[in-house]
């Protein structure tokens, strides 16, 4: 639970740091969706963030994997569940089927392409095809 908290405490700091009120409002305008659900942040700026986590925090057992994918993912921007994915994708070992559930749970919250693509091709999609039965 700890390394879950951590995270996204550092991942909401991080963001809070170079949030972007102005390309908050366009990102919501492209997704149609609330501006207050964004940090307005792009991907090339999350890149350091992404980076900070690799650096500075160990996920050591399936469990810790789920908790703190999951816990990014319920916070309430955009930016936080993009960054859920990227610890997801991170931790490749993990990316397994007893984390079906969750990933499941995500697209059925995520409920957007931009969600539901990049978790069924790079989380769904590898489960499957590293598990499959030949």
């Amino acid at each position: 639970k700890k390394i879950a908290t951590d995270i996204c405490r550092y991942v909401q700091s991080e963001l809070s740091k170079i949030s972007n009120p102005k390309k908050a409002s366009c990102m919501a305008a492209y997704m149609k969706s609330d501006p207050s659900i964004f940090y307005g942040v792009q991907k090339p700026d999350r890149s350091p963030i992404v980076s900070g986590i690799r650096a500075t925090f160990s996920i050591e057992d399936q469990a810790s994997y789920e908790e703190a994918v999951g816990a990014l993912w319920n916070l309430p921007h955009r930016e936080e569940k993009y960054l859920a994915l990227d610890l997801a994708r991170m931790h490749k070992k993990y990316i397994s089927p007893s984390a079906m559930n969750l990933y499941e749970s995500m697209i059925r919250t995520g409920a957007w392409w931009d969600f539901v693509d990049d978790i069924a091709c790079n989380l769904v999609g590898r489960v499957l095809l590293e598990n499959r039965k030949d």
